[in-house]
């Protein structure tokens, strides 16, 4: 990840944007030039004002059917695009995210590919302002840049018109699947967590071979000094992060397939699965971004001084994997997000509707004793993971509860959710940490 990460976003944005939100007249016409290369593609959504809040995003694109063109602008300085990977040097085209103005009335964001620079100089189209916004903690190879629009005409067909269109004569059509439109935005959290497992294998193999090579010290006086992965201490450092791999190849591995069953169903028209998979795109994506930052940076520590150094690989996969927590979703907000789901449907299993996937536990027997009778059973991996089932119960109708009582008392919704924020995102985590465990046991059986 840390050094082919230079045309990122037009191999995992830009090209499934076109495929999965163009018409196949427009995949007829710009997929031949961006996967030969004829063009470079970014996505550009997030802005300097606005990243974790989409409906807030400011960017506009307004018809004029004198015309047949949008004239996308970015009305103020918090409008302007900002971090897409690509923009500063290298793209020549990008699918914005823009909120769509026709005759005044705005039809909420949605996407168009608009050209950045001169296919023949790279110069800037006319309009166009962007460039490097410089210096990041890591990954220099990468051109994040910023984008503003000043008056920037586009053909009304460069609006990507597989979920909604805008007619000749201005007039706006949604189909039933418009929402895969935020499908489509989720993809990239999915992606995440392909990146943050990739990271935290390649950290754990590069420590744990580190510490199989480099001796230090005796264990008995005179003796030959250990391998210092021999240390039960160096095993406590190591050995979690190296199961923690696995459980996470074995959680991308499933979400990758929930995605695509659950797109497969929403371009069809069918969003059942799309409040399920935005529910667990978003915790399963804090979960292992934060927690991978945490091995990470254990990992290089537990190569003493070597670790410091560039040479040692540990430094560039913490720096790397330093993004992800913040990147499409600051975790503490995709934690709530999860959390708000779960609330529903504690509140759905007490109505007695029958929960399906990844929350299904919410609905079962609150009474519960712990299984756990002598030591062998910890090794018992079905056995941990009905205690991590129980516990995620626990928190989550807690907090539930917690949340009712408040708003049943009289406080406002508003005002009780931020009480409870602390709560909230600890049911959000630890719903998570029950799912990758229960992907690591399925994927391990």
């Amino acid at each position: 990840m840390c050094h082919d990460l230079a045309l990122s976003l037009h191999h995992s944005m830009f090209i499934p944007g076109i495929e999965r939100l163009a018409t196949d007249e427009q995949k007829a016409e710009w997929l031949p030039l961006a996967l030969n290369f004829k063009i470079i593609g970014t996505y550009a959504q997030t802005e300097l004002g606005h990243g974790t809040n989409l409906l807030a995003l400011e960017t506009t694109a307004t018809f004029d059917p004198t015309a047949d063109e949008f004239v996308m602008n970015t009305p103020k300085i918090t409008s302007m695009k900002w971090w897409p990977g690509g923009l500063g040097k290298s793209s020549t085209h990008a699918i914005v995210l823009a909120q769509l103005v026709l005759r005044g009335k705005n039809h909420g964001m949605h996407p168009f590919i608009v050209q950045l620079r001169s296919l023949e100089d790279h110069t800037p189209m006319p309009g166009i302002t962007v460039g490097d916004i410089g210096p990041k903690l890591a990954l220099q190879n990468i051109d994040n840049g910023f984008l503003m629009m000043n008056n920037v005409r586009i053909p009304r067909t460069n609006m990507l018109m597989r979920n909604a269109k805008v007619s000749r004569d201005g007039h706006f059509s949604s189909s039933g699947s418009s929402k895969a439109n935020y499908a489509t935005m989720i993809l990239i959290r999915v992606k995440i967590l392909s990146w943050a497992s990739s990271l935290l294998v390649q950290g754990a193999t590069t420590s744990i071979r580190y510490s199989a090579v480099r001796r230090q010290s005796q264990l008995k006086p005179g003796g030959e000094e250990m391998q210092i992965l021999s240390y039960q201490s160096q095993q406590y450092k190591l050995f979690p992060a190296l199961a923690a791999a696995f459980a996470y190849h074995f959680v991308t591995r499933t979400m990758t397939a929930v995605y695509e069953k659950a797109y497969e169903e929403i371009i069809g028209g069918n969003n059942r699965l799309l409040a399920e998979l935005h529910s667990q795109s978003s915790c399963l994506k804090a979960l292992l971004s934060e927690e991978t930052c945490v091995f990470l940076e254990t990992q290089r520590r537990s190569m003493g001084g070597h670790g410091y150094m560039l040479m040692a690989g540990g430094g560039a996969y913490l720096l790397g994997a330093m993004t992800l927590p913040t990147v499409e979703g600051e975790n503490t907000v995709l934690y709530q997000q999860t959390a708000r789901y779960l609330m529903k449907q504690v509140a759905n299993a007490l109505s007695g509707q029958q929960l399906q996937g990844s929350s299904s536990y919410l609905a079962a027997d609150p009474e519960y004793v712990c299984p756990i009778q002598e030591v062998n059973d910890c090794r018992n991996t079905r056995i941990l993971l009905d205690i991590y089932r129980n516990r995620a119960y626990g928190i989550v109708t807690g907090t539930a509860r917690k949340l009712h009582a408040d708003m049943t008392s009289g406080m406002e919704q508003h005002v009780a959710w931020n009480n409870n924020m602390i709560r909230l995102v600890r049911a959000g985590k630890v719903h998570s940490q029950y799912y990758a465990v229960e992907c690591f046991v399925e994927g391990v059986e």
